[in-house]
């Protein structure tokens, strides 16, 4: 009886543990969420009520190159130190998908999901390396689009896919090798897979005293709005497409301690944040306005209504 009890206990056990392995959807809502990726712990903040939460779960794997796949609800990216693609699901259960056909085992800091459904990920520029993106079939999981970008070398923490015009954005850093031919740190960029170029967008404006900015989570709607936030400063921003200007919306948590930043990924269909198309709301004036306006064409239909049927 004992031995049977004790078996019990262990396939209980071993249910439990298999099913807490096995990674669960993610709902497609107002978060971006943001993974520190030297142990996979997370943050979520909420875009429509502005409120940051840390969520249910803790990946514990140093992960990377983030992008939130809607096909399917789950995040993927990379496990950092190896070719490894790696599935995350809301439950923070990591599934090890194998090694990625055609990649090498380097640094790939930035990642999204495109139009056609690659997952795209960003090779960190040097001398010997230039820019390149690797699009990557999770479903294989192989490399079957490589993107030469032309143009001057960058450097990034990460990226966003705007589903509106096509492009990828994200923010320079000083990381790449110096030379007269690499773009400014602190840069809103553009990226076009399809044209294969890079375009500085114009500078962020967002800087302190103590140290640069470090856009490493970046995010997109589905309207075309593309945020970022600072992993120093915890500052969430919303970045003007044509001027690169960014402006604070918002702060989230700063995690001290996290050598390895963080990245960001969400659905981009999900419902339109609170500040991404601020709406003009009438004062009580205007509303007064509004109203005796109503009124008088009430009363001005009323009078010619009148008429109307004396005259018949």
């Amino acid at each position: 009886m004992i031995i049977r009890i004790i078996t019990l206990i262990l396939l209980i056990g071993l249910t439990v543990e298999s099913y807490a392995q096995i990674p669960i959807p993610f709902q497609c809502d107002n978060r971006f969420y943001q993974v520190f990726n030297t142990d996979g712990s997370t943050l979520a903040h909420n875009a429509f009520t502005g409120q940051t939460e840390v969520a249910s779960f803790n990946a514990g794997r140093f992960i990377n190159s983030v992008g939130y796949r809607s096909a399917d609800n789950f995040a993927y990216g990379i496990i950092v130190g190896t070719p490894n693609l790696f599935r995350l699901g809301s439950n923070g259960a990591v599934e090890d998908l194998g090694p990625i056909a055609n990649l090498e085992m380097i640094n790939y800091p930035a990642g999204d999901f495109a139009d056609d459904g690659l997952l795209y990920v960003y090779q960190q520029a040097f001398e010997a390396f230039p820019n390149i993106m690797y699009g990557i079939d999770v479903d294989i999981p192989a490399v079957v689009n490589v993107v030469m970008i032309d143009g001057p070398l960058f450097s990034t923490t990460d990226m966003t896919f705007n589903p509106v015009d096509g492009l990828f954005y994200a923010v320079s850093g000083g990381d790449a090798v110096p030379n007269d031919d690499e773009i400014p740190a602190d840069n809103l960029i553009a990226i076009d897979i399809i044209e294969r170029t890079v375009a500085i967008v114009g500078p962020t404006n967002v800087s302190r005293e103590e140290s640069n900015v470090n856009f490493a989570s970046m995010f997109a709607d589905s309207f075309g709005n593309v945020y970022g936030q600072d992993r120093f400063s915890g500052g969430l921003y919303k970045f003007d497409k044509a001027t690169g200007n960014g402006k604070l919306i918002g702060s989230t948590p700063v995690v001290e301690g996290v050598l390895g930043g963080t990245d960001g990924f969400c659905c981009k269909e999900s419902v339109l944040p609170k500040f991404a198309h601020p709406r003009n709301v009438p004062t009580l004036s205007e509303w007064g306005l509004i109203a005796t306006a109503l009124m008088l064409g009430v009363i001005g239909f009323i009078v010619m209504r009148r008429r109307a049927i004396q005259s018949a």
